[in-house]
């Protein structure tokens, strides 16, 4: 009889919209069949969320201290996640949620102690994918690529439409190429929190406004949109060269958000694969949800654009992760060295046992 492996994949993104618990089932000679058993996003309580958004700020006590109250909190949903359901995986696989990424220092820290969660669900936890491939001299992202390959082969182009906007795509010769894009709901989310909402429904908001093509142009010249891969962004380099940028036109929030929606799409278009005419291309992430959004995406862009169910949609990345996961608890690679720039492929990933 055909094993199965169920794995808890947990995902909390740089949008802050919650924190995503996808309970994935892998079957198959190399376990590339998968089936998302049930997803569920939590959102994170207001004392909770308001130091994440600040983190870049607190001392090291405070963030040492947050490192062990989200792994508690985690801890919690995972819980009463499973006792809900009614089932128990093999593991938890757990991405954690990124404070700092700064490559240029050498640093990435993805926090939610491992230990911690693994002695309050007496469950093995999986974590802290990304600090391997930097010691190796890589970025330590995108790691999403190597499930994008593995799990996800019917599609050219995959495209996740999150807090970053990044990409992964079929080059010649069978390589997988993939890197960050450009900004994505870090900053749509921003600038809807000013109307009170915690993100733009449907691209409501935007679909309101109207486009500031000086603005525009600015945002197509940021540097970081030319460097050649391997690259990766994180929410200091947002919040310094885009949110400033957007904020320095006095104008109403509809067009800020238009006008950023024009930009991704736009950013998308130029990433592209040249070599395939007429791509196959998977949107996720919570942008896929945001109708005006994905409207321009399918206006700027060649290609046939695929909308998959919503758990795909919405549970993707947690679902990779639970995939890397799994490779990790195989003692496989589960990094792309040409993606994340590393000397080699590794086997990434720390095991905490209950």
């Amino acid at each position: 009889m055909e094993e199965k492996i169920i794995v808890l994949g947990l995902m909390s993104g740089s949008s802050l919209d919650g924190v995503d618990l996808a309970l994935c089932e892998f079957s198959g000679e190399q376990y590339t069949n998968w089936k998302i058993i049930k997803g569920q996003t939590i959102e994170y309580p207001d004392e909770l969320f308001n130091l994440l958004i600040d983190s870049q700020n607190i001392s090291a006590k405070e963030f040492v201290l947050l490192d062990t109250n989200i792994a508690n909190f985690f801890a919690q949903i995972i819980n009463e996640f499973l006792v809900s359901e009614n089932v128990k995986p093999h593991f938890i696989s757990s991405h954690g949620h990124t404070i700092f990424h700064d490559i240029a220092n050498k640093i990435t820290s993805q926090i939610g102690n491992g230990a911690a969660i693994a002695a309050q669900t007496n469950l093995p936890v999986v974590c802290d994918f990304r600090r391997n491939d930097v010691a190796l001299g890589g970025q330590g992202a995108p790691l999403v690529p190597a499930g994008d390959r593995d799990l996800f082969n019917e599609y050219d182009v995959c495209i996740n439409l999150g807090g970053i906007i990044n990409i992964t795509y079929k080059g010649e010769n069978n390589k997988t190429y993939a890197y960050d894009i450009c900004a994505g709901n870090q900053v749509l989310n921003y600038f809807s929190r000013k109307k009170d909402l915690d993100f733009d429904k449907e691209g409501q908001l935007a679909a309101n406004g109207l486009p500031i093509f000086e603005l525009l142009e600015k945002l197509n010249q940021l540097e970081f949109l030319d460097e050649a891969p391997p690259k990766s962004l994180d929410k200091f380099w947002i919040h310094e060269q885009v949110i400033p940028l957007l904020q320095s036109y006095n104008k109403p929030v509809e067009d800020i958000l238009c006008t950023a929606c024009h930009h991704i799409a736009l950013q998308i278009s130029k990433n592209l694969p040249k070599h395939i005419k007429n791509p196959n291309i998977l949107l996720s992430g919570g942008g896929a949800l945001n109708t005006y959004l994905v409207g321009l995406i399918k206006n700027y862009c060649k290609g046939n654009i695929n909308i998959p169910a919503d758990d795909l949609i919405n549970f993707k990345e947690a679902l990779i992760f639970a995939y890397l996961g799994l490779l990790r608890w195989q003692n496989k690679t589960n990094t792309i060295p040409e993606v994340t720039g590393a000397t080699r492929a590794s086997c990434s990933g720390a095991i905490y046992y209950p």
